[in-house]
């Protein structure tokens, strides 16, 4: 824990610095935008065309993208082609489902609905078939018997391989297919519930969630060989991770938070209120500012967007094609608006930051799960984007905007 907690401060002075001892580059680039400015796209070499890759292969590094480079293991190929091809309808499904939840046209809704969860459902038939558990214990007879031909990063790629096909062999593919309908549609349920303040209907549908959770726990404990249904769910956001490990975790914050609660209570009582916001402040000014500061922290919107939606935040895609969601602007407080761009920034940062030129598709290049994507979004939000040190850099960058 204390090992985890310094790397967790270690990124916080990082980011401290990125904030602080680096404002007026930081400020230069805000202001340019703010003047309206165009930053010069960077100079990129023309793009390598690799034999025998497809269009979406396309890359800008003079090196084979790793899923295509020779193994002396035939079914470890066998498996990368395989992964490659599951990624590519991964991709699919992640990009027509961010439609589903910005774009779309209202009464596609349905149909739109049934076309995602297809493809949930023939992704998990292509990963549990046959063919791959018998190419992942070939695989596997190949690393132990050759283990000077596997570097880190093929190891870990198989492993990832291995992980994830053991978590999903038990799961019937019509799971699969109602886990996908129900979480894309429950966005859409919870912004009527909302509209409409019908629980009625939110409860109705909270039902049915839960009872496709318990039998995807069910499913998930048989394949990892446990008897905890918490633990294996819970393994699908923090792989690796155990639930006793994790109750020591809160056991040792909760004796900090103990020390800290009543300083910051005091602190509080003793504190100014705060001032109060005086709006209105414009939706599409609220944006550009968002846009602004997504772009200062290494957001790249050449692969990626900021859109508003009805529902709650979210955000997804892929490397190269990253949507971020956040709910419509309160034209009475931009500071909303802002943190949801600032947390969702975090997520895209993160998403667009995986390997994508050289593993791309693959397991090993994939995120490791809810918990460090959130541990990326909160960093930003609420590490950095809550600082004395941020506000004295945004302040006078607002005059003039609000």
């Amino acid at each position: 824990m204390k090992a985890y907690l310094d790397i967790v401060k270690n990124r916080v002075k990082q980011a401290s610095q990125l904030i602080s001892g680096n404002l007026n580059s930081i400020g230069t680039s805000l202001s340019n935008f703010f003047k309206g400015s165009d930053h010069a796209s960077p100079v990129v070499d023309q793009a390598v065309i690799h034999p025998d890759v497809d269009g979406d292969d396309l890359d800008t590094t003079p090196q084979t993208p790793r899923q295509y480079s020779d193994h002396p293991s035939e079914h470890y190929m066998n498996l990368k082609i395989r992964f490659r091809d599951i990624g590519r309808l991964s991709a699919v499904a992640e990009t027509i489902g961010r439609d589903y939840l910005t774009s779309m046209p209202e009464g596609a809704a349905s149909r739109r609905l049934g076309q995602i969860a297809y493809l949930y459902r023939r992704l998990h038939q292509d990963l549990i078939c046959g063919d791959v558990a018998d190419d992942l214990d070939n695989a596997e007879k190949h690393r132990k018997a050759n283990p000077k031909s596997w570097d880190e990063w093929d190891s870990a790629n198989l492993d990832q391989m291995q992980n994830i096909y053991i978590h999903k062999r038990h799961i019937p593919a019509d799971l699969e297919e109602e886990r996908a309908r129900l979480s894309y549609n429950g966005r859409r349920v919870h912004r009527e519930c909302l509209q409409n303040n019908d629980w009625k209907q939110a409860q109705v549908f909270l039902k049915d969630v839960m009872t496709m959770h318990c039998r995807l726990a069910e499913a998930r404990a048989r394949s990892a060989n446990t008897n905890s249904a918490y633990q294996a769910l819970m393994s699908e956001y923090i792989p690796g991770a155990n639930v006793l490990k994790i109750n020591d975790w809160f056991k040792e914050l909760e004796q900090d938070l103990a020390s800290l609660l009543p300083k910051v209570i005091e602190k509080q009582t003793n504190d100014k209120e705060p001032i109060a916001l005086k709006g209105p402040y414009p939706a599409e000014s609220q944006m550009w500012l968002n846009e602004c500061l997504l772009k200062v922290i290494g957001f790249d919107f050449n692969r990626g967007g900021l859109y508003e939606t009805g529902h709650n935040p979210v955000e997804g895609g892929t490397p190269e094609d990253t949507r971020l969601v956040i709910k419509n602007v309160d034209p009475s407080n931009f500071l909303d608006s802002m943190k949801s761009a600032l947390h969702e920034g975090g997520h895209g940062i993160y998403i667009q930051g995986l390997p994508r030129d050289t593993w791309r598709y693959q397991p090993v290049a994939q995120d490791i799960g809810a918990a460090v994507h959130e541990s990326q979004a909160l960093l930003i939000e609420m590490m950095i984007g809550r600082t004395r040190s941020f506000f004295d850099y945004l302040s006078p960058r607002l005059e003039g905007l609000y």
